[in-house]
């Protein structure tokens, strides 16, 4: 009896393979989250050969997210991610590290009573706090910058009633924030409810894409013990899209301001001081936009030549 000799496939139709997988694996991404079928495809991947478990890593790893949800600890999850992002001593199974591309937070604390919902010190404050102040959450955040390697998109999002005061954070969350948001690998971040930022945040960054959203550089609570921040002699990026809702200051000088070369912006104007720096905006980027929506909450009237602008492709006033 003949026995015919074992059928191996180019490895360029095996990578295929994986490729048009994990790309069906990014393109149903919804709320953050993708298709459970394929994911489970790509995780089989994983323990098919080496080749296998570097193509579909690629994708199974590109996003991460992170919530705290009723019932699951966050303090577990934090540490269990912290030990598989590197490599074995061994270096038999490589770390995930360097195929994350996009990190996603979102801190929505436990839930608090009615009663104590507009409560400084409240349960779901506190639990924000606690997470915000893990050593594990500072050890990630350093070890998503590498010289060779990085994560791209940074999204930290807070959904308590009450903004998180940046100052009351430990040093360590801090100085791992300002380490990965200056890195040259990350092109895009997203800040949501954060008091007392530093007004430099962005000085000395590589940032494309920014949306900063519930911000504020004050204390609303003590708006009589302002902090002196020192002053950056490191530059800001220029910016290709910016959405805000004015809560957080920029420079508005034309030579400095990082929105002198912007293409797309989003803002929502609540207040009337939002109308006017949103129209400064508008003057800045005058000759780079392309792209804008403008959300109101009230009546506000803006020379035609700014918002009619015929660099504007698409425009979206609300």
């Amino acid at each position: 009896m003949t026995i015919s000799p074992p059928l191996h496939l180019p490895q360029e139709l095996l990578d295929r393979f994986v490729d048009d997988l994990g790309e069906e694996y990014l393109n149903s991404f919804t709320f953050n989250y993708g298709d459970q079928v394929i994911r489970m495809a790509l995780q089989a991947c994983l323990s098919v050969s080496r080749s296998f478990h570097d193509r579909a890593a690629i994708y199974l790893f590109r996003q991460v997210l992170l919530t705290d949800k009723a019932g699951r600890e966050m303090s577990s999850r934090l540490s269990l991610l912290r030990q598989i992002m590197p490599p074995t001593v061994d270096g038999q199974i490589p770390g995930i590290t360097s195929y994350i591309k996009r990190f996603t937070l979102i801190l929505n604390g436990l839930r608090p009573t009615p009663r104590d919902l507009f409560l400084e010190d409240n349960e779901g404050q506190k639990d924000v706090i606690k997470n915000l102040s893990s050593l594990d959450l500072s050890a990630i955040l350093r070890d998503l910058r590498s010289e060779t390697y990085g994560v791209e998109i940074l999204v930290i999002r807070i959904t308590t009633m009450r903004n998180v005061k940046w100052t009351i954070l430990p040093p360590h969350f801090q100085s791992a924030m300002l380490f990965l948001i200056r890195s040259p690998h990350l092109t895009s971040l997203q800040l949501h409810k954060f008091s007392r930022l530093p007004p430099n945040l962005l000085n000395g960054t590589t940032l494309k894409d920014v949306r900063l959203e519930q911000l504020d550089t004050s204390d609303r609570e003590a708006p009589e013990s302002p902090i002196d921040y020192p002053q950056s002699p490191l530059p800001c990026p220029k910016l290709e899209v910016f959405q805000t809702d004015n809560s957080f200051p920029v420079d508005f000088d034309p030579i400095t301001s990082p929105l002198s070369q912007l293409k797309k912006l989003k803002t929502y104007n609540i207040l009337p001081e939002h109308y006017r720096d949103t129209r400064k905006i508008l003057q800045l980027a005058q000759h780079s936009l392309e792209v804008l929506r403008l959300d109101f909450s009230g009546t506000c009237l803006y020379p035609p030549l700014l918002i009619y602008n015929p660099h504007v492709l698409s425009r979206n006033l609300i």
